[in-house]
């Protein structure tokens, strides 16, 4: 699985990091890794901490360093990955709680942590991210201001099923949106007690990779089958997709209601409901107070907010007594 493994440990390491956009440039000594969404120059080794495509890059630039998982759900997206996995031994992947597969990197000499997306709690077959302490610490702040507060998860949870069980006992059918990849297989499992449960084309495929891995996800029928066989004619159906048009058009035909399932519902002012959309925090990121609670168990020296809402992240850092600054883009830094 791992051909190509590198021992050798600097005795001295020098580290420097750049940002460039969704991607960053780590540079340990004379040995170079980008990560994530680097689409110029060779490296070393690339390190992809997800396979969602906001972090993929066009394409690998080096050794690549990346779970297995997040290999096999790269494919799905018909981007093939014929490099081998490799590894480092001063660099470690450890969990992100984001989703299947994720990692943040850990450099173990220097304890520099960089988290890409990251969830520190558990929910239903995700394991949270558990804090390192570290030196510095590059986090994200997709949800980094105080409005993105998300509640306790199994609260959420509760209340998210007593809403649609509520709607079904009324005849009702419902549309969960979500991102198909994470989100789409969160919606599976937590609606797999439906009889009549529907999961669109490309969350099935996604579906696959995580039983294949071990996660099972109960018993659904895809999107192709489903309108195949007139099921959405029928009541109690839910319905998992990431396609807000076929999200609209499916609850227009069939009296649907339509669930949001995201962070940034908590963005609006009304955050819960309108006449066609409710909407659940429930994410695959942490929120505000999960951020900061992350970097008060890290305990670093250093902060670095390296995208989302950073100003605002590192700002309340700084009030906590943290050296918190945003990571510049195009600028290299040495840690």
């Amino acid at each position: 699985m791992f051909p190509w493994r590198l021992k050798y440990i600097p005795e001295q390491v020098m580290l420097r990091i750049m940002c460039t956009g969704n991607g960053l440039i780590l540079e340990i000594n004379d040995l170079k890794v980008a990560i994530d969404r680097v689409n110029f120059g060779s490296y070393d080794f690339h390190f992809i901490t997800h396979a969602h495509t906001d972090h993929l890059p066009r394409q690998i630039r080096g050794k690549l360093i990346t779970s297995q998982e997040t290999k096999e759900l790269i494919k799905v997206r018909n981007k093939g990955v014929k490099e081998n996995l490799h590894e480092v031994s001063f660099l470690e992947p450890v969990n992100s709680g984001h989703i299947l597969g994720s990692r943040a990197l850990l450099v173990k000499e220097n304890k520099l942590l960089y988290t890409s997306d990251v969830n520190p709690r558990d929910r239903l077959f995700m394991k949270g991210f558990k804090p390192i302490q570290v030196d510095t610490l590059i986090i994200e702040g997709t949800y980094g201001k105080k409005n993105f507060v998300f509640g306790e998860t199994g609260k959420l949870i509760d209340e998210i099923l007593s809403y649609t069980f509520k709607l079904l006992s009324e005849g009702r059918n419902i549309v969960a949106l979500g991102y198909s990849l994470g989100k789409g297989q969160i919606l599976t499992r937590l609606f797999s007690w439906c009889s009549d449960l529907i999961v669109d084309n490309e969350v099935a495929h996604f579906n696959e990779v995580y039983e294949r891995f071990g996660v099972y996800l109960g018993k659904y029928l895809r999107y192709t089958e489903a309108s195949r066989e007139g099921l959405f004619k029928e009541r109690s159906w839910v319905f998992v997709t990431h396609r807000e048009g076929l999200a609209k058009r499916i609850a227009k035909q069939y009296e649907a209601k339509i669930i949001r399932f995201t962070g940034w519902v908590c963005q609006s002012r009304n955050k819960r409901q309108s006449r066609e959309i409710y909407g659940f925090p429930l994410s695959d990121h942490a929120d505000f107070y999960d951020l900061v609670n992350i970097v008060r168990e890290t305990q670093p020296s250093r902060v670095y907010i390296a995208y989302g809402f950073s100003n605002e992240l590192a700002a309340y850092l700084r009030e906590l007594g943290f050296d918190a600054h945003l990571l510049p883009r195009n600028q290299k830094i040495e840690l």
